[in-house]
């Protein structure tokens, strides 16, 4: 799935359109350009609405609190602290 936040559609390689690529290219033929309709992205809250067409595509929601670096501390030890106030 793409989207492209400015409402534009994504532009390809060859400045083609998606189905311009997947005809051309035969790539990404069960592709689509959506918007993925989080919950508030503009807040950070990237979950999915019930109706997103990311979840018709195959999507598995995680949990983004488990992703990214994690404990134990041996795999992290040599690694520099995280800011708490991260930009």
């Amino acid at each position: 799935m793409y989207w492209n936040t400015s409402g534009e559609p994504p532009i390809f390689p060859g400045n083609r359109d998606l189905n311009q690529w997947q005809v051309t290219q035969d790539q990404d033929k069960h592709s689509l350009v959506a918007d993925p309709l989080f919950v508030d992205a503009e807040n950070g809250d990237y979950r999915l609405k019930p109706n997103s067409p990311a979840l018709e595509v195959g999507f598995q929601p995680f949990d983004t609190n488990k992703a990214g670096r994690q404990q134990p501390l041996l795999l992290t030890r040599d690694l520099p602290p995280v800011p708490p106030a991260f930009p």
